[in-house]
């Protein structure tokens, strides 16, 4: 039917206008206003039950529970590595190169044997005889090297995900508790204004870039290792948003451009 759409969700025809247009992509959606309603309203109903159940918004439960896969594995190998001999250590890293290569040099030997069999039916007998070796060795590598030791870091690693998943979504507790708070929401301000009025304009004190909208204010003494300095004004900087996001928890030199090299903050406030 000209000018009209099918609902891929209610599958009625109706005209173009009761799909939202969406400019970027020069199209319109492929549900229609009323269904497009109906499933937000159900994807905020599921949000809301979320952060109820859990005190946490689904993106944030997401990214708290990546990086405590990523700590929990971390101090899994640490763990296990220390409780074996050297000797097996070095037997895991080398079956865990073979078998990084071996499927590279398959593909490998597969291309010679098809480039020179027809010149010479010796060079695919090789090429066969050598593919299967390296099977065979690769299959042994995986079976009586790699899968035994990644088992019992695996059970290690889901012992550490809780504490570290843990102590991470506290964190964002602690760090959202202060971001809202009434003190810093007022020390920003002051902040903010004060630069304003110095400098007439905001330039980010990390690159030297005049800032003309999403002006961040940043602590130059990461607040999670210097709590002590969270409210302090001379801590703080006006930076723009890369520069604050690439900053982190770490002291970073003035006057570089967002691929700025970052100094890890080993130091202690005295």
């Amino acid at each position: 039917m000209s000018g009209s759409k099918q609902c891929a969700k209610c599958y009625q025809y109706k005209p173009n206008q009761n799909f939202r247009y969406i400019k970027y992509l020069g199209k319109y959606r492929r549900y229609c206003n009323n269904c497009e309603s109906k499933i937000n309203l159900k994807k905020a109903t599921e949000r809301s039950r979320f952060i109820h159940d859990n005190g946490i918004s689904i993106s944030k439960h997401l990214k708290i529970t990546q990086q405590a896969k990523e700590m929990a594995q971390v101090e899994a190998q640490q763990s296990y590595f220390q409780t074996i001999p050297n000797q097996k250590r070095k037997r895991y890293e080398l079956a865990k190169r073979i078998s990084i290569l071996a499927p590279k040099a398959c593909l490998l030997f597969i291309v010679i044997s098809a480039l020179f069999s027809l010149q010479d039916s010796s060079v695919l007998v090789i090429s066969l005889l050598l593919f299967i070796f390296i099977y065979v060795a690769y299959d042994f590598f995986i079976l009586n090297e790699i899968k035994p030791v990644e088992t019992t870091i695996n059970n290690f690693r889901i012992g550490y995900f809780n504490k570290h998943y843990l102590k991470l979504k506290k964190d964002s507790f602690i760090y959202d508790e202060f971001y809202r708070s009434s003190e810093w929401r007022q020390l920003r301000k002051i902040f903010i204004t004060k630069q304003k009025k110095l400098l007439g304009k905001h330039v980010c004190y990390y690159c030297n870039k005049t800032i003309f909208s999403d002006v961040t204010v940043d602590h130059f003494l990461p607040r999670s290792k210097f709590p002590e300095m969270a409210l302090k004004l001379d801590n703080l900087r006006i930076s723009c948003r890369p520069c604050n996001s690439s900053k982190g928890a770490n002291l970073i030199q003035p006057g570089l451009k967002h691929q700025n090299t970052i100094i890890s903050l080993n130091l202690k406030y005295t």
